[in-house]
């Protein structure tokens, strides 16, 4: 069924003439405008009403916190100035000052100053001295004020307390009395003010159709606010109070209030501590109905949509006058484009004949150009082979040179060590001479001595008897002297036979010398040889290295060429059938001409 709906629909939409569909168009796009800013202008206007509402809920928390801390910080400094007074703190007045006379006092202070219910001076026992009209006069040494006073010696700020038995709440403003001549404590003052009487601190901030509830944080109830019925109520009934209360900048969340079912956007700020408060234990809660919020927006709404009727039946009026002048407008552009479409039908003719001639001259073109890429880089190919070849030789042409120079280092050595040798065989000859020398010396001692023995035989023998002994001496003397001489021409034959050897190792020596010498030449000679061949090749691997690049580049270039013609032969073929859509085009163009020129008479 939707299927037919949407089928007559456009059937029924189709058959209408152009200048009712023309004009429609206009009205729609005229209202759009109209109903998008004012939507968004709604949208921002509630927005803002949202945000303003929140702000004027902070700033009426922040300031009934402050006011509240204030009201309380003068209340402690009343008691640290009833604390002072002399006929408290000074003996000797105190003396002359009946009880009946301070309690008098006290009253008249409690008359004066409505915010309290009762003043009491108490010892430090906590038994009271004096007491104003209608206070309790039992022992307080056990309340949680009275201690903390005693035990700093400071002024103090109690908790909120409710009496159990009058379910009223109050809070204690308590100092200690100070002897003005020893310094030392010696009573304690204590002030109490009911929560009731910061009522009229807070209903300042209970405009504008808002409730403000004050809440003692440490038993989670309302001991005051700005309906009757609401005190003594649990933080609760705020599901979201518990995650905001123990903050000490305001916080505001839209929450639930269970016991009335109601939206509610609440702000809630604790009040600051500081060393005179202390640890405070209050809370506040400024709370608004949304739907209060809600019914400002709907006024908001309300007129935004009167300005949009309006708008929109003006902008209707001015879409109808210019629809007619737009019909009128596009019967004579559709006559233009008539006669247009006719004379570009005739040039895209021509234009498409000469974009075919075009492309078929790039294709040949491009097979051309490829033949050459083919050879060109086959050109490439070897050019880089045979610079790889060259490369190849130079590396085994400085393999080369690097061996020679090594060779030519090695019988530089080994002529240094020759000739070392021979320094050495000319030393060891010089040495020989010289055992050569001293053998001799000892063979002219052995002559010498068996000369000696020989003369001393002779002598023994001349002796006779007496003498045999030294001719026996003389005899060992003469063989020693014998085997000296033989022991000389030995040495003398070895070192003949030594001498010998030295010169002919001498003789082997400078042959040696000469072959290294003649070495060095040859090695100096291939060095030389190499290093010529390694110019040579080095020429030749640059060279190659230079052909194989320019092959390369001229490769790359071509391939360029090649991709510019294959782009050129695709961008005609492109531009052939291009043109050949642009006449079909044109043609249709024409007949949508005629057609909307007959449409719109």
């Amino acid at each position: 069924m939707l299927n037919s709906f949407r089928t007559n629909f456009q059937d029924k939409l189709n058959s209408l003439p152009f200048k009712a569909k023309a004009t429609a168009i206009a009205v729609l796009l005229s209202l759009l405008p109209v109903l998008g800013v004012g939507g968004l202008a709604y949208f921002i206007s509630s927005s803002n009403l949202i945000e303003s509402e929140t702000d004027n809920e902070k700033s009426s928390a922040t300031a009934l916190s402050d006011a509240l801390a204030r009201f309380i910080g003068i209340r402690i400094r009343d008691a640290k100035s009833l604390a002072d007074l002399p006929f408290f703190n000074n003996a000797n007045i105190a003396k002359v000052v009946s009880q009946a006379e301070q309690e008098d006092f006290l009253s008249n202070y409690v008359d004066r100053y409505k915010f309290y219910d009762s003043a009491v001076i108490f010892d430090l026992n906590g038994n009271p001295i004096a007491a104003s009209k209608g206070s309790k006069l039992d022992n307080h040494a056990n309340r949680e004020y009275f201690q903390a006073v005693l035990k700093t010696g400071k002024p103090y700020v109690s908790k909120v307390e409710t009496s159990k038995s009058t379910e009223k709440s109050s809070i204690y403003f308590v100092a200690p009395v100070k002897d003005s001549i020893t310094g030392q404590m010696s009573a304690i003052v204590r002030l109490r003010l009911p929560v009731a009487s910061l009522k009229p601190i807070a209903e300042v901030y209970g405009v504008n159709n808002a409730q403000w509830h004050i809440i003692d944080k440490n038993t989670s109830k309302f001991i005051l606010a700005s309906e009757e019925a609401q005190i003594g109520r649990d933080t609760s009934d705020f599901a979201r109070y518990e995650q905001l209360k123990n903050s000490d900048k305001p916080q505001s969340v839209v929450d639930v209030d269970r016991l009335n079912n109601a939206n509610q956007l609440i702000s809630v700020v604790s009040l600051p501590n500081s060393e005179e408060l202390g640890q405070s234990n209050l809370g506040i809660i400024i709370a608004k109905d949304t739907k209060l919020i809600e019914a400002k927006a709907n006024a908001v709404l309300i007129v935004l949509l009167v300005g949009m009727l309006v708008a929109g039946g003006t902008t209707v009026g001015l879409s109808l006058l210019v629809g007619n002048r737009v019909t009128k407008f596009i019967q004579q552009m559709a006559e233009s484009i008539v006669n247009s479409s006719s004379a570009i039908v005739n040039t895209v003719e021509v234009q498409e004949v000469n974009v075919n001639m075009q492309a078929n001259s790039a294709i040949d073109t491009s097979a051309t150009v490829n033949e050459l890429g083919a050879v060109s880089f086959q050109s490439a190919a070897q050019a880089e082979a045979a610079a790889n070849g060259a490369r190849q030789a130079l590396a085994l042409s400085e393999d080369g040179t690097r061996a020679v120079q090594e060779t030519l280092q090695g019988m530089s050595g080994l002529r240094d060590k020759v000739d070392a040798i021979a320094n050495q065989i000319v030393t060891l000859s010089e040495q020989t001479g010289q055992i050569t020398v001293v053998s001799d010396l000892v063979a002219d001692l052995a002559s010498q001595t068996n000369m000696l023995a020989l003369n001393a035989a002779v002598e023994a023998a001349r002796a006779g008897e007496q003498g045999k002994g030294f001719s026996v001496v003389a005899d060992e003397i003469r063989k020693l002297a014998d085997q000296s001489k033989k022991s000389a021409d030995k040495i003398n034959a070895l070192a003949e036979d030594i001498q010998t050897a030295i010169n002919r190792t001498v003789m082997v020596t400078d042959e040696g010398t000469k072959t290294v010498d003649e070495g060095i030449d040859l090695a100096r000679s291939t060095a030389a040889t190499f290093a010529g061949v390694t110019d040579a090749v080095n020429n030749v691997f640059l060279n190659s290295q230079q052909i194989s690049t320019s092959a390369k580049q001229q490769a790359v270039s071509i391939q360029q060429v090649l991709s510019s013609m294959t782009n050129i032969s695709q961008g005609s073929q492109e531009s052939a059938v291009g043109m050949h859509q642009v006449k079909m085009t044109t043609r249709e163009l024409t007949q949508v001409a005629d057609e909307l020129k007959a449409a719109v008479v």
